[in-house]
C-alpha cells in the first residue's frame, strides 16, 4: 500500500510541471528506480538473550527494491520534498550457537526466520543555494560549480515484520515481532553541481519519538542525456524499537545503482 500511494502521488503530480525548460520551472520534479544491496547487522535482545542477525542468524546479503520521487520549488517560502521507499524481504535458516529467546518462547538450536522490512522516508527541507564562478586554470576557464545545503525534517514510516520457527521441533510455536513506528528526525544534506556531476551526502538522525532512527547516504549522480541520470551511492538505514519485552536494533548498509529522470 505504501508503495501504491508513493506512485500515486507520482503520476498526480506529474501535470503540474508544465512544458517549460528547466531554467524557466517553477517546479522541478524527478523520479528514482533502483536497486538496494544491503547487508544486516544488529539483534534480538531480551532479558533471556541476544541474537545478532549476521552471527547468529545467517543474514549477510540481500536485496531490496527502491523508489523515489522528488519535487523541488523554486517558490520563496515554499518548501522542497522527496520521498523514498525501499523493501526487503529475506529469510535464513541458521543453527543457534547458544538457546535463544524471541517474544518469550525458547528456541534451542535450529530456527528458520523471515524479515520483511519497508521504510518510507518523507524528507521536507529548503534548500539554501550558492553559485559558482568561473576561474581560469591553465589558460582555460573553469565552472567552480554550485553548492546546495538542505535543512529539514524527515518523517519515517518504518514496517519490520519477524517471523521464526523452531526447525527442529515442530511442537514449538513460531514467534512473531512486528515493529510499526512513526520517526520525526533532523534532516540535512548538501549537493555540489558540476556540469554533468551530482554529488549529495545527507544524514537524519536524533528521531523525536519512542523508537530510534539514524540513516544517511551518499552518492554520485551522472547525466547520461537529456533528464536521464545514472546513480551509485552508499545507503545506511538504522532502528532500535521495542515489542513487548524483546528490543530490535537493526541496521542494513550496503550500496545501491538506479535511473534518475527530471521532468
Amino acid at each position: 500500500m505504501v508503495l501504491l500511494r508513493l506512485l500515486l502521488l507520482v503520476f498526480i503530480s506529474f501535470p503540474l510541471l508544465g512544458e517549460e525548460n528547466s531554467e524557466s520551472k517553477s517546479i522541478e520534479a524527478k523520479v528514482e528506480f533502483g536497486i538496494y544491496l544491503p547487508k544486516a547487522g544488529g539483534s534480538i535482545s531480551n532479558l533471556k538473550s541476544t541474537a545478532y542477525f549476521k552471527d547468529d542468524l545467517g543474514y549477510t546479503g540481500s536485496q531490496a527494491s527502491y523508489l523515489a520521487f522528488s519535487l523541488v520549488t523554486k517558490y520563496d517560502y515554499v518548501p522542497c520534498f522527496k520521498l523514498s521507499y525501499f523493501n526487503m524481504n529475506d529469510n535464513q535458516d541458521a543453527t543457534l550457537a547458544s538457546p535463544a529467546t524471541f517474544v518469550s518462547i525458547p528456541y534451542a538450536s535450529g530456527v528458520g526466520t523471515v524479515i520483511d522490512y519497508q521504510v518510507l522516508n518523507t524528507v521536507i527541507y529548503y534548500d539554501l543555494k550558492s553559485k559558482g564562478n568561473y576561474v581560469t586554470f591553465f589558460g582555460s576557464p573553469f565552472y567552480t560549480g554550485d553548492l546546495e545545503f538542505d535543512v529539514g525534517v524527515n518523517i519515517k514510516t518504518i514496517t519490520w515484520k519477524y517471523k521464526v520457527r523452531d526447525l527442529t521441533d515442530s511442537s514449538n510455536s513460531s514467534a512473531f515481532i512486528n515493529v510499526n513506528e512513526l520517526v520525526f528526525a533532523p534532516s540535512i544534506g548538501v549537493k555540489y553541481y558540476l556540469y554533468d556531476f551530482i554529488a549529495y551526502a545527507g544524514a537524519s538522525a536524533l528521531s523525536f519519538s519512542t523508537a530510534k532512527s539514524t540513516s544517511y547516504e551518499a552518492e554520485l549522480d551522472y547525466r547520461v542525456v537529456g533528464g536521464l541520470y545514472l546513480s551509485i551511492g552508499y545507503m545506511y538505514n538504522q532502528f532500535e524499537a521495542l515489542d513487548k519485552l524483546d528490543t530490535v536494533d537493526f541496521s542494513m548498509s550496503g550500496y545501491k545503482a538506479s535511473f534518475k529522470y527530471a521532468f
